[in-house]
């Protein structure tokens, strides 16, 4: 992608200009690569740098945390220990590894580029068309980005397939599931879209609102400088990725359940939440966490670094 974690308090009182308001002033924190879109306007031809890097900096994470996200997925869907998912792992083989990369990496890399790009078209247009003030504009522009994202879900409910072992005989890869659960309708492609939706708004926001705030906190001489400010960057998007996932991994959990299930009628996210709370226990919501932010520690400190160095490189074009 988030034991239970919570926002500091304080934050609750704080006016949301200070939470977005280092998204508009970036240029003066810190010398990223988005400070330059910040510091000059932007306009729809420069964007498409913005969907380039979203993917390409997904590319390189995906590939490198597949086996840590398969793992955690065993967990979450068997209820089981991390030794023994691993166990179950090993026994499969390499060759089921990384079965079903195809579409978590289609899904990333579209999903990444998404996110990035719409976000600043989205505030782009936002301000030139409304007359919100640039905090509310890029704030609605995060939400935005989370509802375009969620356009690739066939994507990701048939990486839920194609990751438990009891679909292996029934769908040999990703484009023969995608070919295979049309026969159920349109709507089973985005069975559990209430519980992406769930996770990807309110994590947007977090994240485009406080990954500047973050860089802008730290001392110059962490910033200053490719090394230094690239292991700001990782350790600003990791702690981050860390933290949203774990704060919306019972929501995930919910959503694998939701999407494990093929053709029959629609289970609603609030009941299928419930019956795994009552089954498990809050702290069975958790299960798999450790393994979930140690992920997504890792990954979206590879995607934040990543995306930033592509997307100076993109801007020398």
């Amino acid at each position: 992608m988030f034991s239970e974690v919570s926002l500091p308090a304080h934050s609750l009182d704080t006016p949301l200009e200070d939470h977005f308001g280092p998204i508009m002033k970036g240029h003066e924190v810190g010398g990223t690569a988005v400070d330059a879109v910040r510091a000059s306007p932007q306009t729809g031809v420069d964007e498409w740098r913005e969907y380039v890097a979203g993917g390409g900096a997904a590319l390189v994470a995906i590939t490198i945390t597949f086996p840590i996200n398969k793992t955690m997925f065993r967990q979450q869907v068997h209820n089981i220990s991390p030794a023994e998912a691993v166990r179950q792992l090993r026994v499969e083989g390499g060759m089921h590894l990384y079965r079903g990369l195809l579409s978590p990496l289609l899904m990333k890399i579209s999903t990444q580029s998404i996110m990035f790009g719409s976000y600043f078209q989205y505030s782009r247009l936002i301000q030139e068309h409304t007359h919100l003030t640039p905090t509310y504009a890029k704030l609605m522009g995060a939400v935005l980005a989370g509802v375009s994202e969620a356009c690739m879900m066939p994507l990701e409910r048939v990486q839920v397939l194609m990751q438990d072992s009891k679909f292996h005989t029934q769908f040999r890869n990703t484009p023969h599931a995608l070919y295979s659960i049309r026969v159920y309708g349109l709507r089973e492609y985005y069975r559990g879209l209430s519980a992406i939706l769930l996770r990807n708004c309110p994590g947007n926001v977090i994240f485009f609102g406080s990954r500047e705030r973050i860089k802008a906190a730290l001392p110059d001489t962490w910033t200053t400088g490719t090394y230094a400010s690239n292991i700001s960057d990782f350790f600003g998007g990791a702690f981050l990725g860390a933290l949203i996932s774990t704060m919306f991994y019972p929501v995930n959990v919910t959503k694998t359940h939701l999407q494990l299930q093929v053709g029959g009628p629609f289970l609603q996210f609030r009941a299928v939440f419930k019956m795994l709370l009552e089954e498990r226990g809050l702290r069975g919501m958790f299960r798999g966490v450790h393994i979930n932010y140690t992920r997504s520690f890792l990954s979206w400190g590879i995607i934040n670094v990543s995306y930033e160095n592509l997307s100076h490189l993109l801007r020398r074009w």
